[in-house]
């Protein structure tokens, strides 16, 4: 196939110029995407024209994994059961659904850095669901290639009385 290419049983792969990736270890975040789950290390390979310029190790064991936002019904169930449901009980009409939607940037320690409220829904419940999410013990922090990669999460808090009742 290779022809006159072939020198000692190897073919110089010319056509290669790029950085390739190659993922070692457990996998300790995934992401449904091409290239961004993160595994405990990786080997960065740059190439010119088939040439071996660089290579680079990088060790992302600084990740850290929040159990409870990789799991929606885990952290639904969280939120449900940490609601002051007293405290909205009167603001909350029979068939009603009132939603907050806040958008939370994790820095390295876990911690939230950055939040904020995408859509509000009334003062109460505003201030109820930014409660909430200070409740959170944990947030998935990213750390590849020799830095925290930005990863934002927008959360949905959703309140009605029907959802209080299937929180009990």
């Amino acid at each position: 196939m290779f022809g006159r290419q072939v020198v000692s049983h190897r073919v110089l792969g010319d056509w290669v110029t790029n950085t390739l990736l190659c993922p070692i270890g457990k996998l300790l975040y995934y992401v449904h995407e091409d290239y961004l789950s993160v595994y405990e290390q990786e080997l960065s390979f740059t190439v010119n024209a088939g040439r071996l310029l660089n290579l680079t190790r990088y060790d992302n064991r600084r990740t850290i994994v929040s159990p409870l936002l990789e799991n929606a019904r885990e952290l639904s169930h969280f939120l449900c059961r940490q609601t002051n449901w007293q405290t909205l009980g009167a603001a909350l009409k029979s068939g009603e659904v009132r939603k907050v939607v806040i958008a939370v940037d994790p820095y390295s320690l876990g911690r939230p850095a950055h939040i904020e409220v995408l859509k509000a829904d009334g003062d109460l419940f505003t201030s109820e669901a930014l409660r909430l999410i200070k409740l959170i013990p944990i947030w998935t922090a990213v750390y590849r290639r020799g830095r925290y990669a930005p990863n934002r999460y927008m959360v949905p808090v959703v309140f009605s009385k029907e959802k209080r009742e299937s929180c009990r």
